[in-house]
This record gives structure tokens, sequence and C-alpha cells, in this order.
């Protein structure tokens, strides 16, 4: 049985509260579930160029709507939604069983008369419509309907409707006309936009409040744009939260989609180095946190939340913008000696608010290369607008170090009353040999020398096959004898680093060769580190020591640069910011006698070689120890 959790149903949520669902309930009369499981649509395809007017009257002319008065109609506006739950009504407050249409993708249309297209632009739409798989009308209705309702519930519209034109194949399940939807948007902003496009009929609505003529769908810009302008629309806004302006709408959305999968989470959950480390360093430096405020940015399933917890945190604050929040929150039903400290913020770190300062800051942000998928930034943005500050209150607090760090002096906790975990990183680069695996790649790019392939000569993409393997960092394991020399290492105090200086990262790069050969590649990783009052620790992705979810990353050159043992090479290594929310790498490297090698890799389309079983060159025991007793 699932973990049950409290529901609030109808005005008078205090009187109709359930506890569901149990076993014997009668799924007529009985409670709401409204399942958690979520399913996110693929990326809709762009909208189609602005149709103009004549071409509107031929749509409309060979469209009928569902009701007497609706002869032809256009479309004002489309909204696509990655969740539709329809609730069942049986009475006043009640409901029975939910049905769940978020398997396959859904969009709410909402459209006007022919004559009002033509006469007056400035009219409301008359109707809505759910529609599933594009064409399949799930049900329709009149806006001005004064027994429609619309609510907003957290991210969600509830959408209570009368007279509904088309129903649905469970006709069983409906004694009453009413029908009640829960709709979750594809897009953040679409919910104002289409919220107020619902109620712009009532005569309790603004009536300006219309939505703008096509383009059909209300796509977030990636970057800071403004809405083209409608006049008296309130609801065109500008994109002002620091993620969205310097994130692509659909990199934003994979991101949220892939981090709200359960597999994902279990993922890091079941990386013992990870979780195990952030339980030991919360739970021994519990006074940090008994009796403190906490934030836990991009909370996921919450288990970083749970253990500032289970550290005698006063209140958590678990911020988490993808539909894991959900399932978080089940968690949290289940957890009932932790649910009273953990509040749950559905969001992003850069919008939501909190009412409180907060004394510690945990999360997770890390991502290969440390900085890849650039939430750190979030991280370091969560600090700044919500930390208390040591002039907050008058004087620097009891418990923290002022001083000096392991990142040097004037580090953590220069101005912050609390704690951050972690506090900071570093990345460590080293040069190193391995001729399989240049090989391995190289060999990658053979199929393009095919002459006769069916047919056709693929040979004139060769070259550039070639070019597109030695792009893609490599994301794998690997014995610390493969590396030539010790390592180069850079420190970031995230205490007091800024986060428009994560845009860009520029290493210099120094190595002391200690034996001869070729040198394939820069291999590198990081550590972070909790700094806290009773006691400090590393979590580190380091070759050699217990392999974590992150592995190692490897930026292989197209061509080696063969060295002489002693040599020293310099370079360095520049990290760009990109708008999909990762990096672009360059590297350079020289050495004596003018020669000299570079490459350049996007760290979005990494080459997993970790999933690779058996992994080439290595042996059994390599294998077991890295990563684990071979598959069945």
């Amino acid at each position: 049985m699932p973990p049950r959790r409290k529901k609030t149903v109808g005005p008078k949520y205090a009187e109709t509260t359930h506890w569901g669902p149990r076993p014997g309930d009668d799924t007529r009369d009985g409670r709401w579930v409204l399942e958690d499981d979520s399913y996110i649509v693929p990326e809709p395809p762009p909208p189609p160029p602005e149709p103009t007017m004549p071409e509107l009257l031929e749509r409309a002319g060979a469209r009928v709507g569902g009701g007497a008065d609706d002869d032809g109609e256009v479309e004002v506006a489309r909204f696509h939604l990655r969740r539709v739950c329809e609730l069942h009504v049986h009475g006043t407050h009640t409901v029975g069983e939910s049905n769940d249409i978020s398997h396959l993708p859904a969009t709410i249309r909402l459209t006007r008369a022919v004559e009002d297209e033509v006469n007056d632009d400035a009219q409301p739409p008359t109707h809505a419509a759910l529609y599933i798989t594009s064409e399949m009308e799930v049900a329709r209705w009149r806006i001005a309907d004064p027994a429609n309702q619309v609510a907003r519930s957290g991210d969600a519209l509830i959408v209570t409707v009368e007279g509904v034109d088309h129903v649905s194949t469970n006709v069983d399940w409906m004694p009453s006309p009413s029908r009640a939807f829960v709709l979750r948007f594809l897009y953040d902003a679409d919910l104002e936009r289409c919220r107020a496009a619902l109620a712009s009929t009532a005569s309790s609505a603004d009536p300006s409040a219309t939505v703008p003529k096509p383009p059909k769908r209300a796509r977030p810009e990636g970057r800071q744009v403004p809405v083209p302008a409608v006049e008296n629309d309130h609801t065109n806004m500008t994109k002002t939260n620091a993620f969205d302006a310097k994130t692509d709408s659909a990199s934003a959305s994979e991101y949220f989609r892939y981090y709200g999968l359960i597999p994902q989470q279990q993922n890091m959950l079941q990386d013992a180095v990870r979780t195990g480390t952030y339980f030991t360093a919360i739970l021994e430096n519990a006074r940090d946190f008994k009796d403190k405020v906490v934030m836990d940015v991009g909370a996921g399933s919450g288990i970083l939340s749970f253990f500032a917890a289970m550290a005698g945190a006063r209140r958590v604050y678990a911020v988490e913008a993808s539909a894991m929040s959900e399932h978080c929150a089940r968690l949290l039903a289940g957890n009932p000696r932790l649910r009273d400290t953990i509040v749950i913020v559905n969001g992003k770190v850069e919008e939501v608010e909190i009412p409180e300062k907060v004394d510690v800051l945990v999360s997770e942000p890390m991502g290969t290369l440390l900085y890849n998928e650039r939430m750190i930034e979030s991280y370091l943005l969560a600090r700044d607008r919500f930390m208390r500050r040591e002039e907050d209150e008058g004087g620097a607090p009891s418990g923290t170090s002022g001083g000096s760090s392991d990142f040097g002096s004037g580090g953590a906790n220069l101005s912050l009353r609390g704690k951050m975990f972690p506090g900071g990183g570093r990345v460590h680069c080293a040069p190193f040999a391995d001729e399989t695996l240049w090989r391995e790649i190289k060999d990658k790019a053979h199929f393009w020398g095919t002459e006769d392939f069916y047919g056709v000569d693929l040979t004139p993409l060769r070259r550039e096959a070639v070019r597109s393997y030695f792009r893609q960092c490599v994301v794998d394991a690997f014995e610390t004898e493969l590396l030539s020399s010790q390592p180069t290492s850079f420190a970031w105090d995230w205490t007091t680093l800024r986060a428009d200086e994560l845009e860009s990262l520029d290493m210099h790069l120094e190595f002391k060769v200690r034996r001869a050969g070729p040198v394939h590649g820069v291999a590198c990783w990081f550590d972070v580190l909790f700094q806290g009052t009773t006691k400090s620790r590393w979590l580190t992705t380091a070759p050699g020591l217990p392999t974590t979810h992150w592995y190692q990353m490897r930026l292989v050159f197209e061509r080696p640069m063969r060295c002489e043992a002693g040599e020293t090479i310099k370079g360095r290594m520049r990290m760009t910011a990109l708008d999909n929310q990762s990096y672009a790498v360059t590297v350079e490297l020289k050495g004596k006698g003018g020669k000299a090698v570079s490459g350049e890799w996007d760290l979005k389309d990494p080459y997993y070689r970790q999933t690779v079983y058996p992994q080439p060159g290595y042996t059994k025991e390599q294998l077991a120890r890295f990563y684990g007793e071979p598959p069945a």
C-alpha cells in the first residue's frame, strides 16, 4: 500500500479531510486520490508562423464547435500541459477516483467566434477545450458559464466546469455534469496566462486580462527578452530570475524532466560515497544544525533535508523545481517524525520566497568537472538571497569561524552567519597516457571510411567524424598509474565567490612529466569541502579511491604530444559557460622545442565510457574494484 498523505477537497477542506487510499474504500463514494506520478511530455514542436486573417477564416470555416452557438471559431491560444488529472465530482466537496490522463501529450486551447475575431481583436476567448494526442477532445466548455471555477493550487490550476459539450469515455463515473481537472503546465509562465484567460469573462475579473492572439503557445524565452507587448495585458512579463535569463528553455525543460525521474534519483542515492559523506558530514556537525533554519537547494528526493532534520534543525526548506518535489512529499508523509520540520517548496531557488532567513545551506550542486550543469550558480544565488549575515545580528555569531578556511585566509564564513555544506570545491588536472583509450576513440570513426555503404561513399564525413568523437569528454574510472605527473589544483571558496565569476574560468596549467612517452590528454576530477564547527570532511572523486557516480573525466587530444622524462609542459584550460547549462572547454599545452597540442570539448556531449562493460584494457581485478562484480 502506498504511503498515506493528507488531502483537502473543496472550499470547506477543514471538515472534509481524508486519509487515503485504504482497504475497503468505495471508489465511487469514497475519497479523492490524486496520484503523484508525473509524466512530462516531449518538447513540443516550434509554433507555426502566425497565420493571416484569410487563413484564420478559412480554417475556422472548416471547423465546427460543439455547441449550438458555435458555428465557427478560431484558436486564440494554446498551452501545453505536462500533466492532466480529471476528478469526478460526486457531491459538494467529495469526489471519487481520479483519472490521470498524463500518459499522452495534452493541451488546453482557448477559442473565440469568427465574428469576434473579425470585428474586435480585443475580445476575450469564449470557449476552452482539453485535448490529448493532438486532436482528441476530452472536454469542452463555455468560459462565461457562471458555474465555472478556476483556482490555483501551488503549481497547478484546478478547473471545475459545468455544461460540458463533450464527455469522456468514463461516463460510468459521472452521476453529475460537473467535472474538475487538475492542470500542470509544461512552461511555468503559462499557468498565470491561462488562469487569467479562463477568468477573463467572469464578472469579478479584470476585463482587460485577455490573452494574446497567435502564436498559439506562450513559450518562455531562454534569455531576458520582453514578451511582445499586448495593450492592457497584465500577464505579459519579462524573465526576471537569473536562471531563466541565462538558460535555454529547452535545456531547462529537459533538465527538470531528467531530475524528476525516480531512477535518476536512485542512481545518486545509491552512490555510497556521495550519500554517506553527506550523512556523516551533517550528523557529525550537528552543532551547526541544532535549532537552526536550513535550506536544501535542489532537494530532489529530499535526502539532505532528512539528514538536516535528523541533526536537529528547527526548520528545513526543501526547494525543488522538478516534479520530484511531489515524490519528496510522499517520502515526507511516510516519515512522520520528520514531517513537522521539513517544508517542501516547489520552484526555482531564484524565484521562490520563504518567510525567514536561513542559517545553513545544504546542497549537492556538483556536476562532472565540478561546474557542469551550472547548478552551483544557483547555490551561490541562494546564499545571496537567503543566508543570514553577521551584520544582520550586529556581530559575529557563536559557533562560527571568522578567519581562514582550507581555501586560504579570508575565505569561509567571512560575512556569513551560518554554514554552507559544502563550502567550496577544487578541480585537479593532470596529463595522462592511455594508448588503449586513444585508439578506441579514433577507431569509432572507422565506419565513416566506408566507400560503398549500400552504394553510398561515406568518406567525405570521415574527417569530421574523427573530430566529433575527440570532442567528446570521456567519463570513466582509471588507474592512477596512467597519470604522467602530479596534478595541478584550483580552489574556489563558495562562501565568497560571485555567481557571475563562473561564466568564464581560466586555469593555468604546469606539469613536470615523470616518464618519457606520449601525453594523450588531460585527466580531471574534483572534491568539495564540508567545513563544520566540529569537523571538516572532504568528498572526493579522485582516481584510485572508491568510485562515485561522477567517476572522473578525461579530455583526449586528437594528436598526442610526446614528452621526455623531467620535461615541464605549460598551458591553460578555459571553461566558457553556455546557455544549455554546460561548458565549452579548451586546453592548450606547450613543451620544449616549440611543440604544442590543443583541443576543445563540449561537456554537454560526454562519452559515458563507464557504461561499457568490460572496460577496454582493464583486468578483472580492476573491473571488480571500479564497477563491482560483472552482471549476471
